[in-house]
C-alpha cells in the first residue's frame, strides 16, 4: 500500500501501525515524524485503535504547506466479525493534489478545445462538400437558365433532398423549353 501510494506524489508520508503502535510500513524511511507524533497525536492513534475514535483528522504547517494528517483504523472481518488490527496515518498535501487536479483540469479543457475544433472543421468540411458546393452549383445554372440558356440540364449529384431538387429544377427546365417551343411554333 505505501509504495502505490508514493506513485501519487501528493503524500508527506503514510505509516501502517499495528495495535501495538509498531510501523509496519511507511513512505519514508525516516520513521523520526511519526516517534516525534507520538506526544501529538499518541492518543488520537490509541483512540483510533481503541474504536473510540472514528477517525481522527488535524491540519498542520509543514515547510510553508498546508497538511492534513488523518488517523484512520484498519479492519479485517473475519466470520462476519470486524475487528481493529492497526491503523493508517495519511499526510497528504492539499496544495500538491490540488494543483495536480487544475493541471488535470486544463488538461481535460485542452482536450476538450482540441475534440470540439476537430468536430466543427470535420462537420463544415462535410456541410460544405454536401450541402454548400451541390447549391452553389444549382445557382450557377438556375441564372443560365434565367438568362435565357434553355440548354442547361444538373448532373444528378445526390439520392438526397438536394439530388431530387436537381430532378425538379431539369424538369422544370424541359417544361421550359418544351413552352419554348411551342411558342416558336405558335408564331
Amino acid at each position: 500500500i505505501a509504495d502505490d501510494v508514493t506513485k501519487f506524489g501528493f503524500f508527506h508520508d503514510l505509516f501502517v501501525f499495528d495495535n501495538d503502535l509498531n510501523i509496519v510500513a511507511g513512505t519514508t524511511g525516516e520513521l523520526q515524524e511519526f516517534t516525534d507524533g507520538v506526544e501529538i497525536y499518541g492518543a488520537a492513534r490509541r483512540g483510533v485503535l481503541s474504536g473510540e475514535i472514528v477517525e481522527f483528522s488535524t491540519e498542520e504547517t509543514h515547510n510553508n504547506e498546508k497538511m492534513i494528517i488523518q488517523i484512520i483504523p484498519l479492519t479485517v472481518s473475519i466470520d462476519g466479525v470486524s475487528r481493529i488490527v492497526g491503523g493508517a496515518e495519511l499526510r497528504p498535501l492539499p496544495g500538491i493534489y490540488e494543483s495536480k487536479i487544475t493541471a488535470l483540469k486544463l488538461r481535460m479543457l485542452a482536450i476538450g478545445i482540441i475534440f470540439t475544433s476537430i468536430l466543427v472543421s470535420v462537420l463544415a468540411l462535410f456541410l460544405r462538400r454536401e450541402i454548400v458546393r451541390p447549391i452553389m452549383y444549382y445557382s450557377r445554372v438556375a441564372q443560365s437558365v434565367a438568362g435565357g440558356d434553355l440548354n442547361q440540364k444538373i448532373e444528378h449529384t445526390s439520392d438526397d433532398e438536394i439530388g431530387r431538387f436537381g430532378d425538379v429544377f431539369n424538369t422544370m427546365v424541359i417544361n421550359l423549353r418544351e413552352f419554348d417551343r411551342l411558342k416558336s411554333d405558335f408564331i
